[in-house]
């Protein structure tokens, strides 16, 4: 009865209470049919994710229009942020509920992507593009003339997706762009090398031990293969001499950046030096490269020397490439490279590995690894610089002593400019528009005459030509010289020093025996050979009886009329002088004179006359010694000028 009683005061009480706060009833209500839509409203917007539309394939250099839909559309509110590879935004809408964009495609073919981010959700949505055409090529621009102090802008415009790089970067506004700003204070040419982006992500490792894997070990931690120690380990570094003594000390290969890997080879099999998987394209042909140097000190037997194997997707594209040490030097670089058809893959696996698994020596470094399906091109251009002030040379004045000057033009030449025009007496000179200019002398009259050129970089200095007119030869002052004996040549002759000249220098006659030369302006040098083989040149001293032949020499000097003054050279010949040949001789013998040979007379060791022949009236004679015993003779020749005893062997 007790229990029935309070069950009824219960629910008495709680309908009392009902109706005294009916109020907090509805908030709790309110409440939960808030949370209940905010859940509907959190399930909607990350429901809500975007697809990108457009095509799937484009071309190097041209667009493509891509937009985006969606499952549930999202509030006007929300944006979406385009993010693209391997091409460039030239437009783009980035409200949700109408996103498009317009894409440029860079100039290399391959894999690309556009991404469309939603921002509500950060859901988002991949489209990938097959991009093909052509690979571009480097084009440095024309060779191109400056004047001093002026700068000019090299290279043609570049194109997207590829990489720049300029050297010598002395002079330039920014080494790294298709189009620097150029101002060199000499003559200079530029290369530029032209690079597709790198699809590697740390191939240069200015990022450190990021964006690839190993199978070794972080120096000095090796990976174990040969035992505890450093064997089998990388590090990377701006000097392998900071990783220990045993290694030499070196710059990295990046143009740009200061870091390397530094490798201490592995025991191991095929144990993985750098690996790292990329996107392709399928049927694409992708080129790979890096530069390897070795760290060791003179290890070139082929015991120590690494041997380098690249691999993609499980096949070698290089082997057994060696990186000795250079005598030069641990500096040298040593570039390795193959090429890879990517047929039907889609990612590409590239590692390296040495097989040189030897734990002494067998160190190297490596740098600048890079993956591209487009191959890296060089161009050149040269920037010639001018004279701020134009220059022509030579200066003068320059006198002309027009009916007797010999040569009769004078070649006169402006420092570079990149356009010329010659002036004479202030009047253009039509046609005179190139670097040089010649000036040619005619007549006898006194005159003088003024030229000079104007190129782009201004006027330069004024040339003075004097003509003076000569009546005779004899107007020029030049003293007829001495007479050399040979036995005084070489000889340096000399004319007189005049103003502004110029000289020449040539024999009448046209000698074979002497020759001019160390041709220096006024002075030059008159040389004697003998004309006889094997003998010396004689002096009066030396012969009896001797004759004289003179050569004579004429001397020109330039400017100034000019006077036949010859130099006479004596040439002392002996009475006699005979070639005979062969010696030793075994059959023949040939004698030969300037003079007819009368009689010859062949004498043993002993003095008795073994052979005597008669001479036919000529200079040459042959004699029949094969039957001749071997051993040593006199040979005894008489001419009208004398008697000459010679000496010969018989050998067989």
């Amino acid at each position: 009865m007790k229990k029935r009683l309070s069950l009824f005061a219960s629910s008495t009480s709680r309908s009392l209470s009902e109706k005294k706060y009916p109020t907090q009833h509805k908030r709790r209500l309110k409440s939960f049919l808030i949370l209940i839509s905010l859940l509907c409203s959190a399930f909607k917007i990350f429901s809500q994710v975007p697809t990108v539309n457009g095509p799937s394939s484009g071309t190097t250099g041209q667009t493509s229009y891509y937009t985006v839909s969606y499952n549930i559309m999202p509030p006007p509110s929300a944006t979406i942020a385009w993010a693209i590879t391997g091409g460039e935004i030239v437009y783009q809408v980035n409200s949700a509920q109408n996103a498009s964009c317009v894409v440029r495609w860079y100039y290399v073919p391959g894999v690309c992507n556009v991404k469309a981010t939603l921002s509500i959700n950060g859901s988002s949505s991949n489209r990938t593009v097959i991009v093909t055409g052509t690979c571009q090529s480097a084009n440095a621009g024309n060779d191109i003339t400056i004047c001093s102090g002026t700068p000019t802008t090299i290279g043609t415009p570049g194109y997207a997706g590829y990489i720049y790089s300029w050297s010598p970067t002395t002079g330039l506004s920014n080494a790294n762009i298709a189009q620097p700003t150029a101002s060199p204070t000499q003559t200079t040419t530029y290369t530029v090398t032209m690079s597709p982006a790198n699809l590697f992500q740390n191939g240069d490792f200015e990022s450190g031990l990021t964006g690839f894997n190993t199978d070794y070990g972080v120096f000095p931690n090796g990976d174990g293969s040969c035992g505890q120690g450093v064997w089998g380990s990388i590090a990377v570094v701006t000097d392998p001499r900071s990783l220990g003594p045993q290694w030499c000390s070196k710059s990295d290969h990046s143009p740009t950046g200061d870091k390397m890997l530094v490798v201490d080879a592995s025991c191991g099999l095929n144990k993985r030096i750098w690996y790292e998987t990329v996107t392709v394209g399928q049927n694409f042909t992708y080129n790979f490269s890096g530069w390897a140097s070795s760290n060791g000190y003179d290890f070139n037997q082929a015991l120590y020397i690494p041997r380098l194997r690249v691999r993609i997707n499980g096949t070698d594209v290089l082997t057994n490439f060696s990186v000795p040490w250079s005598p030069g030097g641990c500096s040298q670089w040593l570039q390795f490279t193959a090429s890879w058809n990517s047929g039907s893959s889609t990612t590409a696996l590239i590692e390296i590995i040495d097989d040189n698994r030897n734990d002494q020596g067998n160190d190297f470094s490596i740098d600048d690894l890079s993956f591209a399906n487009c191959p890296t091109t060089t161009d050149q251009v040269t920037v010639a610089v001018g004279s701020a002030v134009p220059i022509v040379t030579p200066s003068g004045p320059i006198a002309y002593y027009n009916q007797y000057e010999t040569p009769n033009s004078v070649t006169l030449t402006c420092t570079t400019g990149a356009t010329y025009q010659w002036y004479k007496n202030n009047v253009a000179i039509s046609g005179a528009t190139n670097q040089s200019y010649i000036v040619n002398f005619s007549g006898s009259n006194i005159y003088t005459e003024y030229y000079k050129c104007v190129n782009s970089c201004g006027t330069s200095n004024i040339v003075t030509f004097n003509y003076h007119g000569c009546i005779s030869p004899a107007d020029y002052p030049v003293p007829i010289p001495q007479t050399y004996c040979v036995s005084t040549l070489p000889v340096t002759l000399t004319a007189p020093i005049l103003t502004g000249a110029q000289y020449s220098w040539w024999a009448l006659n046209n000698p074979t025996v002497y020759s001019f030369s160390n041709f220096s302006g006024n002075t030059c040098k008159l040389n004697a050979s003998s004309p006889y083989p094997n003998e010396g040149i004689y002096t009066k001293s030396d012969v009896s009886n001797g004759e004289q032949i003179f050569m004579f020499y004429t001397v020109v000097g330039n400017p100034g009329c000019k006077a036949r003054k010859e130099l006479a050279v004596t040439e002392m010949i002996p009475l006699t002088q005979t070639q005979l040949s062969p010696n030793p001789s075994s059959s023949w013998l040939t004698l030969r004179n300037r003079t007819p040979i009368e009689e010859v007379e062949i004498f043993n060791v002993l003095g008795s006359i073994v052979k005597r022949i008669k001479g036919n009236g000529s200079s040459t004679l042959l004699a029949d010694v094969s039957r001749l015993k071997p051993g040593v003779y006199s040979c005894r020749i008489m001419t009208a000028r004398g008697v000459e005893t010679l000496k010969f062997v018989i050998q067989r």
